[in-house]
């Protein structure tokens, strides 16, 4: 049960990692070239002020909205049916958090890896 919360951990880390990067490399690039981008469409990620706002499509009539609250630290995630045109909140997750348990836990496999000395 252990490894499964880590991976978990892990997985989420890796995901808000990613989105950051992801969107970091496009505002660069749209300052690049300001026509590399379309209007709007699903699947963009846009960055105003500490927010940056990703929509993915989850499953058929329904999007999700990512929100990545960057001077709270949290992502915050929305889900969004298009066919009822509502969006409710599903989670909210301190990043901050997501880091730390995985410092903890890379530590203490560290620890129990070295062996008796």
């Amino acid at each position: 049960m252990k490894n499964t919360t880590r991976i978990t951990l892990a997985c989420y880390g890796l995901l808000a990692s990613a989105m950051v990067l992801a969107g970091l490399l496009i505002v660069q690039l749209q300052h690049r070239q300001p026509d590399l981008l379309p209007a709007a469409q699903a699947n963009m990620l846009l960055t105003a002020d500490q927010y940056s706002f990703l929509t993915a499509r989850t499953r058929n009539n329904e999007d999700g909205l990512f929100v990545i609250d960057n001077r709270e630290r949290k992502l915050l995630i929305y889900r969004i049916d298009t066919s009822r045109k509502r969006m409710e909140p599903l989670q909210i997750i301190d990043i901050d958090q997501i880091f730390r348990q995985i410092r903890q836990d890379n530590r203490r496999d560290e620890r129990n890896n070295r062996g008796p000395r």
